[in-house]
């Protein structure tokens, strides 16, 4: 059974289930580097809170051998927890003062995203792009995002200039960038990674940029002095390599690390094709900062 119509069998198991006052909507949902994502939004009645439910793992599901009667009942069920987590004030979203401080800046592809960012407030960095999100409080939904679009600042009577600039500072003010060496971050992560012989690695100048949460930390790299601040630690120019959305690795262009910008390049295209979903790549090749010249070139 295709996805179409496994979506089709579903919504119709779940309009039996509800009541006339839920409304549910198949929809292609377009996320980071242009990728579709299919979707049930679910609403009941004039609630603004329709929670996102998301087919690809509840297809897979399907596939393994359940039933669509029994896949219905747990969406409901999922429906019904996530409203309980979303549990906000009917002031949320309509107030601009209630979001500002949960305002974030993360770092996209731009070339990938040229459709997205026609619609949402964004600022270019290099051949990348800064745009603007809010994320939900965590004891309602860790890790919940909202992107921010145009349409949502005229509603808010706030200009684009202004959103940026409040959510450029709080990402200033609470990401908090952290340069690890690569060791040390498998070292922290080898109870997740049991497997990794971090004992018998060599020392390697590579190191990892990224935020205290290690969540949208790519955009540690744009946040005004931390690459001063690598420069003067690494004492001389280095390469970053976006690594993700989530974070970045920086490599000293001091002679130690044998790598022309063409393999570093490679280096970055293999790390996108093996390691990360199509969402979460953030560019094709590296970047390079001058010392000299305080800046970054590609």
């Amino acid at each position: 059974m295709t996805l179409n119509t496994f979506t089709d069998l579903l919504v119709d198991e779940l309009n039996r289930r509800s009541d006339e006052e839920t409304f549910i909507e198949h929809k292609s949902i377009r996320k980071n580097n242009g990728t579709q994502w299919e979707a049930l939004i679910i609403r009941k009645g004039d609630s603004r809170i329709a929670p996102t439910i998301y087919l690809d793992d509840w297809y897979r599901k399907y596939r393994d051998g359940k039933e669509i009667f029994e896949l219905a009942g747990n969406i409901l069920g999922a429906y019904d927890k996530m409203l309980e987590k979303i549990d906000i004030g009917k002031g949320f979203f309509l107030s601009y003062e209630e979001v500002r401080n949960g305002l974030y800046m993360r770092l996209v592809n731009a070339e990938k995203n040229e459709e997205m960012l026609k619609e949402v407030p964004h600022r270019k960095w290099r051949d990348l792009a800064l745009v603007c999100y809010y994320r939900m409080p965590r004891e309602t939904l860790d890790y919940g995002t909202i992107q921010i679009h145009n349409f949502q600042l005229a509603c808010w009577g706030v200009s684009p200039e202004q959103i940026l600039e409040d959510a450029w500072q709080n990402t200033r003010r609470e990401f908090q960038p952290r340069l690890r060496p690569v060791r040390e971050v498998l070292f922290s992560i080898r109870e997740e990674v049991p497997f990794a012989p971090v004992e018998d690695m060599p020392e390697m100048p590579l190191y990892v940029l990224t935020g205290k949460e290690q969540y949208m930390g790519a955009v540690c790299i744009t946040l005004p002095g931390v690459a001063e601040d690598i420069s003067e630690k690494l004492n001389g120019d280095f390469y970053v390599l976006p690594s993700s959305i989530h974070e970045c690795l920086v490599v000293p262009d001091d002679g130690s690390f044998q790598f022309k910008t063409e393999e570093l390049n490679a280096m970055v295209r293999e790390i996108n094709l093996t390691q990360l979903t199509p969402e979460e790549v953030l560019s094709e090749h590296v970047y390079h900062y001058s010392r000299e010249k305080g800046r970054f070139d590609i």
